[in-house]
């Protein structure tokens, strides 16, 4: 059994559980999220969508709220108005991104002693199934802009 094999298994199982009908819209929107290998929005994956399989945003924003109830993919909101999204994986129960105060570009990165922590930290009646960290700040790109120009 391949992996979106699993996905697909665990969706139908999800759809059929709360008797929501199983469309070919919702199967291909998860095969394009399956093949993401980044974070991706509303927006990217509509785009990404229409050349293969044309599908409304609404089909998509459903689709993908579904997809994060049944716990196939974590929504991350980075500030106000930007959502992200990524698809779960067993490498994804921990999350650290640098996010760009002015351009927005996200980067995720590795940090073992902060997932040790992360690990080792005991919660009171509290059961922790995945963790995200943000780190808000300027890329060097964004950083080298506002750097004054010497003459």
């Amino acid at each position: 059994m391949t992996d979106f094999d699993k996905l697909k298994e665990d969706f139908t199982h999800y759809l059929e559980s709360n008797r929501y009908r199983k469309t070919p819209e919702r199967y291909a929107i998860l095969r394009k999220i399956d093949a993401q290998e980044h974070l991706f929005s509303v927006y990217s994956l509509h785009s990404l969508m229409q050349a293969e399989f044309p599908v409304s945003l609404a089909t998509i924003y459903n689709t993908l709220n579904m997809l994060v109830d049944c716990k196939l993919i974590i929504r991350h909101k980075f500030e106000e108005q930007i959502v992200m999204y990524e698809k779960k994986t067993s490498d994804v129960i921990m999350s650290n991104y640098t996010v760009c105060n002015e351009c927005g570009k996200t980067t995720k990165f590795t940090d073992n002693n902060i997932s040790k922590s992360v690990e080792k930290k005991i919660f009171a009646k509290f059961e922790p199934s995945h963790y995200s960290l943000y780190v808000f700040g300027l890329c060097n790109k964004c950083k080298q802009k506002k750097l004054p120009t010497k003459k």
